[in-house]
């Protein structure tokens, strides 16, 4: 009998470790979808995951990122049809409660929709740029119970800064039809006579470098205050979630 319960007893601490082992090499987010945020977007978003990598260690509750964003791409990519159908093998491998988005980088051109060209500039365009972001915001809820759509910021060039304002006037229309929350960051990154600066000044007079040298991208300090800005919205949905579970109690009792 006490050989019996020795194996017994030996047999449960190693079960015990395995079981520790795996969860230690599990992804975080496939433990728990409602603290991971899934990023999608290009260069601009895939520097946000990156933040977010670094800004999330400060988080209680133990949050993570997925990084869904890819280097060059865009809503006027030619497989967007394709691509919105990938979005639902993205959630089935690693579900997330929470969806960061930023693109527009690479979308001031003209492309393809429906068998037609969309000249960049015309009413057309607008149309279906804009039936393109609906789709994609629809998608996401469809899988997420929260969205955040980042605006885009100043830009170096006169003709670029002129599309990054369009377009994110674009983004923000988009997100009042669908009821989701819209994070403006034009204004956070503008030197002190509105102009494109690649250093802002910090809380003790410091001047801080947040862009890189090419006028679009950041540096880590930028995509850091992006990061914060958008976990600030993440917040508030959350924030907002409580409150309406905490009344539904009080609202669901028969009168």
């Amino acid at each position: 009998m006490r050989r019996h319960s020795e194996f017994f007893t030996r047999w449960a601490g190693v079960l015990a470790f395995l079981i520790f082992a795996f969860a230690a090499v599990s992804p975080a987010g496939a433990q728990s979808p409602t603290r991971n945020i899934a990023v999608y977007g290009d260069s601009l978003a895939d520097g946000v995951w990156d933040a977010f990598t670094r800004t999330l260690k400060r988080e209680p509750g133990g949050w993570t990122a997925t990084r869904r964003s890819s280097i060059g791409t865009g809503l006027t990519r030619s497989d967007f049809a394709a691509w919105l159908d990938q979005i639902d093998a993205d959630f089935d491998a690693n579900p997330a409660r929470h969806v960061v988005v930023m693109f527009g980088l690479n979308d001031l051109r003209d492309f393809r929709d429906d068998r037609r060209g969309r000249v960049y500039g015309t009413d057309s365009w607008n149309v279906a740029y804009a039936k393109r972001v609906d789709q994609l915001i629809a998608r996401l809820r469809a899988k997420a119970d929260d969205v955040v759509w980042i605006g885009l910021p100043v830009f170096r060039k006169p003709d670029q800064n002129d599309g990054a304002k369009h377009l994110s006037s674009l983004y923000a229309e988009a997100a009042a039809r669908a009821r989701i929350a819209f994070v403006p960051i034009y204004d956070d990154f503008l030197g002190p006579e509105g102009e494109f600066t690649t250093h802002l000044a910090s809380s003790d007079g410091r001047r801080l470098q947040v862009r890189g040298d090419d006028g679009l991208h950041f540096i880590g300090t930028g995509y850091d205050i992006i990061a914060t800005k958008a976990m600030a919205a993440i917040r508030r949905f959350e924030a907002g979630q409580a409150e309406a579970s905490a009344r539904l109690p009080e609202t669901a009792q028969p009168r």
